[in-house]
């Protein structure tokens, strides 16, 4: 039986968000400003320089955060789509449909949609396995498809329960925003979306997304 090489995703094609430090504010003027405490969120800076240094020193010094949950990237080292990282230049940029070559492993890059500035999603090759990563995207277009069937496996999107997110205290334009074709998959999108794509070489399927509050477990 030949041996099958289980495709990793090296991918470190995520691009981070930049670091807000909150602040909590009581009611009363008189009373002392504290910080929120944020111990357990994750950050993710964009670039080595001055500007990445001085927002991880607020987070530590001011937000109380853990010195291991903040990530600063290299620029150098990063990929994505043109609108997502300010100046970033043609070697580093991935167009939509085009082929990338990252070691062992070509990329696919995929438009998703979603109300971001240039969300993408990437199926990933490596000898003769392939592996789809697709989150944040309110729907799947006919494509995309195309690129998706029969692969080894799946990381899809899954993101909520309909009946479960509309029974959440969360206001009517969160929900709306969820559930519009530049939103989320929801589960049912999900499996239908998946009885579609899969094949003979499928092994496995991972749901990525899941919505704490509006999805099973």
């Amino acid at each position: 039986m030949k041996t099958k090489t289980k495709l990793l995703t090296g991918a470190a094609l995520l691009a981070g968000a930049g670091a807000v430090a909150a602040k909590k504010y009581a009611d009363n003027k008189d009373t002392v400003r504290k910080p929120v405490e944020i111990t357990n969120q994750q950050f993710y800076l964009i670039g080595g320089g001055l500007a990445s240094m001085a927002a991880a020193a607020y987070l530590i010094q001011d937000g109380h955060v853990d010195g291991k949950n903040i990530h600063i990237f290299d620029t150098g080292k990063i990929y994505s789509a043109k609108k997502n990282i300010k100046d970033l230049d043609e070697y580093h940029t991935l167009e939509p449909y085009t082929h990338r070559q990252f070691g062992v492993f070509d990329v696919l890059t995929l438009k998703t949609s979603h109300d971001a500035s240039d969300p993408i999603g990437f199926v990933i090759s490596s000898q003769n396995e392939k592996l789809l990563y697709m989150t944040d995207t309110g729907y799947v277009s006919q494509k995309n498809r195309q690129y998706m069937q029969n692969l080894d496996y799946y990381i899809i999107e899954s993101n909520h329960d309909i009946e479960m997110l509309m029974a959440t205290k969360r206001p009517m334009f969160l929900k709306n925003r969820i559930l519009n074709d530049k939103g989320h998959l929801n589960n049912e999108y999900s499996a239908h979306l998946m009885c579609e794509m899969i094949g003979d070489n499928t092994k496995e399927i991972v749901l990525a997304h899941l919505s704490q509050e509006a999805n099973t477990k």
